[in-house]
Order: structure tokens, then C-alpha cells, then sequence
């Protein structure tokens, strides 16, 4: 976070991710990917019929 491109550029803090449900409310923010694609999966399976 010291280089010339990042004072260049004006960079202040690496991308974050907020991951939203149907009605666009925050369920997760800032996972790594593997989290992210577990977070996803669960999120999108479907329920088990009894």
C-alpha cells in the first residue's frame, strides 16, 4: 500500500465484497473466495423435502 501506483491512483483500502440476497440485504461481506463460493452454495441449496 506504499507504492508510487497506489499514491498515483489514491487507493485507500483493497476491494470489498458484500454479498446480497433477493431483497438486497447484506447476508455477507468481505469473504475470501472460497468463503464467498461457500456462502453462495449455501445460500442457493435448495431445502430438503421431509
Amino acid at each position: 500500500m506504499e507504492s508510487e501506483i497506489v499514491r498515483l491512483y489514491l487507493v485507500w483500502d483493497l476491494p470489498t465484497y458484500f454479498l446480497l440476497d433477493a431483497e438486497n440485504r447484506i447476508v455477507a461481506r468481505d469473504l475470501s473466495f472460497l468463503d464467498l463460493r461457500a456462502k453462495m452454495a449455501e445460500l442457493t441449496k435448495k431445502k430438503k423435502k421431509k
